[in-house]
């Protein structure tokens, strides 16, 4: 078995222990959590949780708890934290001097780019299958991937100069959290996406500053649905997004839009209308105009 390049070490704890070599040519290690080419990757990987880390410590930090930790070599000789970060920091900060048991994905060809691409989507995987991620999890992961809904999702939000909000903290000025409903409408359909997020843009900006508003998910909601199902009562074509209905929208300002909305994903007015969150939209933008040009679900 030729020796892998991971297994080069000069200080005690970079030595690597090979304890076989699999079948899908991944190699079952043990490694110290303080070897010095062994990192987690801020780009995919979740934000530390201080409370689980504090959690550990508390506990004392158990190997057999610990499991089997997923790990994938770079380019550079970086050996990247697929799966397992919490694990690893957990055992550095317990001073835990023993080591982790882990499984290797060893450098074959390729930039350390292709490197963290391929590790980002078995991080997905993985914790799609046995964990519970986040949709901004999710996301992160993909795009890092070369998913091509995420890659749309990012794409539009920097045409509209927004960022996504991370999951634990607060939607401040063009940031949005909802995540999942952008990926959602991305993959569903783009155009509408498109179109609907630029409406939002308008609808949540100060019309005194110009500032960009923290967005809300609903209205971004009732807009892409609308956009999606609505056509004129006299059966004449007409994009519903065509700019004087958004800025008629706009006109409205976002909490009187996000309180129609509300009222009718709530049913406090319209009946039950869930499978028709555009409703609230469309009753807005009919406001002033003609019974034959209003628009219908």
């Amino acid at each position: 078995m030729p020796t892998p390049s991971f297994m080069q070490a000069k200080a005690e704890k970079d030595v690597i222990k090979i304890l076989h070599l699999d079948e899908d040519g991944t190699y079952t290690i043990l490694i110290h959590p303080k070897h010095s080419r062994l990192i987690t990757h801020s780009i995919f990987q979740r934000d530390i949780r201080d409370s689980l880390i504090k959690k550990i410590k508390k506990a004392g930090f158990s190997p057999l708890m610990a499991g089997e930790i997923l790990l994938a070599e770079a380019p550079d000789g970086e050996i990247l934290v697929v799966d397992g970060q919490h694990r690893v920091i957990g055992a550095r900060v317990c001073e835990y001097n023993g080591l982790l048991h882990a499984r290797i994905i060893p450098y074959t060809d390729g930039s350390k780019e292709d490197v963290i691409k391929k590790a980002a989507l078995l991080f997905h995987q993985k914790n799609t299958v046995v964990a519970n991620q986040t949709a901004f999890e999710k996301y992160a992961s993909l795009l890092v991937g070369g998913d091509p809904v995420a890659a749309l999702v990012q794409k539009v939000l920097k045409e509209n100069k927004y960022t996504l909000t991370k999951p634990g903290k607060k939607t401040s000025t063009g940031r949005v959290s909802f995540t999942a409903e952008l990926m959602v409408w991305a993959g569903r359909n783009p155009k509408i996406f498109r179109q609907a997020f630029a409406a939002c843009v308008q609808i949540y900006r100060d019309p005194k500053t110009g500032e960009k508003l923290p967005m809300y998910v609903n209205t971004f909601k009732g807009v892409t649905y609308a956009a999606e199902q609505a056509k004129r009562m006299d059966g004449k074509n007409e994009k519903f997004l065509r700019p004087n209905n958004v800025k008629k929208l706009a006109k409205v300002g976002p909490v009187r839009v996000g309180q129609v909305v509300d009222y009718y994903a709530k049913g406090i007015i319209g009946g039950t209308t869930r499978t028709k969150p555009g409703t609230g939209i469309i009753e807005l933008v009919n406001k002033g105009r003609r019974e034959t040009t209003r628009f219908v679900l």
